[in-house]
């Protein structure tokens, strides 16, 4: 997975556990991606599937905002 906020590249994270949990925020981040100010506007996010061993693949994507 790769992440980009509306004005720079905020990093990649290739990770092989079945279910991930990763973060952005101001103070910290997850390994692979950068802490900074949680900017407004589009942010993308790209999927990199690189093996698929089974015939289907499916996955879920949560995006949460904490409210401060």
């Amino acid at each position: 997975m790769s992440v980009d906020d509306p004005e720079r590249h905020r990093g990649a994270g290739h990770r092989h556990d079945p279910e991930q949990s990763l973060f952005i925020g101001e103070q910290e981040a997850s390994p692979g991606f950068v802490s900074g100010k949680i900017l407004t506007g589009m942010w993308h996010v790209t999927l990199s599937l690189h093996t698929i061993v089974t015939e289907s693949c499916r996955y879920t994507l949560q995006i949460h905002q904490e409210e401060e």
